[in-house]
């Protein structure tokens, strides 16, 4: 039960921020196309188009804080894997070994299937 109980924990809790987060943008967006739109017809286009700007602002500044944030923890991982020649940084950080925990970068597929739908003579 010790085992599992860390990885149910983070679970809950990306999954309760990433339905939080969409109940809220949900609710704002009905509130504001209530106010800028009418079925098909924009009310007031000005806004409208304001407002479709921002989101797309959003959405961007979100993807590249995501990039950026991978970026930063693979550099981190290298740095501290720099003075360790004898372990393979790629095995370590991608492979998923029995009874032990995922590796650093867990929105990494597993390296073995990934090697093992490769074409022949893309390893």
């Amino acid at each position: 039960m010790k085992n599992t109980r860390s990885y149910v924990i983070l679970i809950f809790a990306q999954v309760s921020g990433i339905i939080v987060t969409l109940i809220v943008k949900i609710l704002v967006l009905l509130v504001l196309r209530r106010y800028f739109y009418a079925a098909f017809y924009r009310k007031r286009p000005g806004a409208a188009n304001i407002m479709s700007t921002i989101l797309e602002c959003w959405n961007v500044g979100l993807s590249t804080l995501y990039m950026i944030i991978r970026s930063i923890i693979l550099l981190v991982i290298t740095a501290i894997f720099v003075a360790r020649v004898s372990t393979n940084l790629k095995r370590s950080l991608f492979v998923v070994e029995e009874n032990t925990q995922l590796g650093f970068d867990p929105s990494v597929v597993n390296a073995r299937s990934i090697r093992h739908s490769l074409p022949l003579g893309w390893e």
